[in-house]
C-alpha cells in the first residue's frame, strides 16, 4: 500500500525534528493527489515546525518518486479533536472521551460515545454511559478524540508539488 511506503520513507526525517508522524493520508482524484502529513509533538505544533516539515518531506517525496500524479502537499497538526487509528493512539488518551463509527453494530449501535478505560492487546474497552464495552481496533471505521479545549491548533503548512 502506497500510504504504508510513504509513512516508512518519511517517519524517520520526522522523528529527526524531534516530531511524531502521526498519520498520513493520499487521496488521489484522476491525475490529481493531496498528500496530507499530520505531525504532533507533546509540546504542540507549530505553524514553524509545519513549515520546516513540509520543506523536508517535500524533497524528500521527490527524490524517492513515490507519487507519480502531481500532487499537493498539506502538513498540519491532528487538531484536538484528532483521529485515533492505532493501540498506541487509544492508549496515549485513556481516560479521555471518544467518539467512534462502527463498521458493523455493537449492542445495537454504530455509534459509540465514550471514555477509553484502557487498552488491552488488541481490544479498546470505553466507558457508554454506564457500561464497559470492548471494541476490537479493526472494528472500528473512524475513531475522534473529543476534545474539552478551545479550538486552536497550527493550520499548516500547503505546497503543490510535480
Amino acid at each position: 500500500m502506497l500510504d504504508k511506503r510513504i509513512h516508512d520513507v518519511i517517519e524517520p526525517t520526522i522523528r529527526s525534528l524531534g516530531l511524531e508522524l502521526w498519520a498520513c493520508d493520499l487521496r488521489k482524484s484522476g491525475n490529481q493527489a493531496v498528500l496530507r502529513i499530520y505531525i504532533d509533538r507533546d509540546t504542540g505544533v507549530t505553524l514553524e515546525d509545519c513549515t520546516v516539515v513540509s520543506r523536508e518531506i517535500g524533497a524528500l517525496l521527490d527524490v524517492e518518486d513515490l507519487i507519480k500524479s502531481h500532487y499537493q502537499l498539506e502538513v498540519s497538526s491532528p487538531g484536538l479533536d484528532r483521529l485515533l487509528l492505532t493501540l498506541n493512539h487509544f492508549s496515549r488518551y485513556v481516560g479521555k472521551m471518544v467518539k467512534l463509527k462502527l463498521r458493523s453494530p455493537q449492542e445495537n449501535r454504530r455509534q459509540l460515545v465514550g471514555r477509553i478505560e484502557k487498552v488491552v492487546d488488541d481490544k479498546i474497552y470505553l466507558l457508554v454511559e454506564t457500561n464497559t464495552i470492548s471494541v476490537k481496533l479493526n472494528e472500528i471505521q473512524k475513531a475522534n478524540l473529543i476534545s474539552s479545549e478551545p479550538r486552536a491548533s497550527a493550520s499548516g503548512s500547503y505546497k503543490e508539488r510535480h
